[in-house]
């Protein structure tokens, strides 16, 4: 067995020296590539989400929101606590790979128990809700953020706790101060991540020629490539990468989650049945429009 993992990693190795090599044989399609990438991270990357993230943490610091809309969300995502209702609505904001962070840390500062940290991972996996707004037509926007919701909603009541045990936790005073320093150290990590994931999917993806396979690469760049023109296959498209967030997203959450002692494999599970609810949703609408 640990003689197949060491073929396996001198494969991997000799793979990423090919691409490396020719990459360096094509330097302008490089920097080309490098450039195109770091503009649109700029444009449609950098503002959505340092809003997002912002407004995220001072909900996170001062959840009076959360605090009105638990007795009401409670019955409908059976919510161990405020604060896994108020990790969900930040989730709606932030979106993954950001929501997959908070989820682990409130797990590690027994916030949340385990249990209720995996249930979280499986129904709050949302891509930040801003971001779509910036990048999306308005009325598909609306449809796909409905979706969501209906999805969330569902995946919460299938993904049911394991224990009935819940947590009581002690509310930690914030300063405004406090804030802005978590704001200062966390979102240019968060959004410098982000720029060297799409960096380097992009480089991946610029060696497939098949734009459908190239577009599940990486979310930002795939929803630019499907929106230039819309049609039934590309609405397909466009659902498939949302809802399973993308290869990019989805490796930025396997590392953050490999790190914890939640579970991988539900996140999996349950981005695939989300993946799955989304398409009979669009075909529902689709012929509901086509035949109206």
């Amino acid at each position: 067995m640990k003689f197949i993992q060491k073929i396996f990693y001198i494969l991997i190795r000799l793979f990423f020296l090919l691409i490396l090599l020719y990459f360096i044989s094509n330097k302008e399609y490089f920097y080309s590539s490098f450039k195109n990438t770091i503009i649109l991270w700029f444009n449609y990357c950098l503002p959505p989400i340092s809003i997002s993230y912002i407004i995220s943490v001072f909900l996170s610091d001062f959840p009076f929101i959360s605090k009105l809309l638990y007795p009401l969300l409670k019955p409908v995502f059976n919510f161990e606590n405020e604060k896994s209702c108020s990790i969900y609505l930040i989730s709606i904001l932030v979106g993954n790979p950001t929501s997959s962070k908070l989820i682990i840390q409130a797990v590690d500062n027994k916030q949340i128990s385990v249990d209720e940290g995996n249930r979280l991972l499986c129904f709050s996996s949302f891509i930040s809700t801003i971001f779509l707004y910036s990048i999306l037509n308005f009325n598909l926007f609306i449809i796909i953020f409905i979706i969501e919701l209906l999805i969330s909603i569902i995946i919460s009541n299938v993904k049911t706790k394991n224990t009935k045990q819940y947590i009581i936790i002690e509310n930690k005073n914030n300063t405004i101060l406090d804030t802005y320093f978590n704001i200062i150290n966390n979102l240019p990590s968060l959004l410098l991540s982000i720029l060297f994931s799409m960096i380097i999917t992009n480089l991946f993806s610029s060696l497939i020629t098949n734009t459908y396979l190239k577009s599940l690469f990486e979310l930002t760049i795939g929803i630019k490539i499907l929106t230039y023109n819309i049609n039934i296959i590309n609405l397909i498209f466009i659902f498939i990468l949302i809802f399973s967030h993308g290869l990019a997203i989805t490796l930025q959450i396997y590392w953050i989650i490999k790190k914890s002692n939640l579970s991988f494999n539900n996140f999996i599970k349950y981005r695939l049945l989300s993946i799955f609810l989304s398409l009979i949703s669009l075909i529902i609408i689709y012929l509901f429009v086509f035949f109206l």
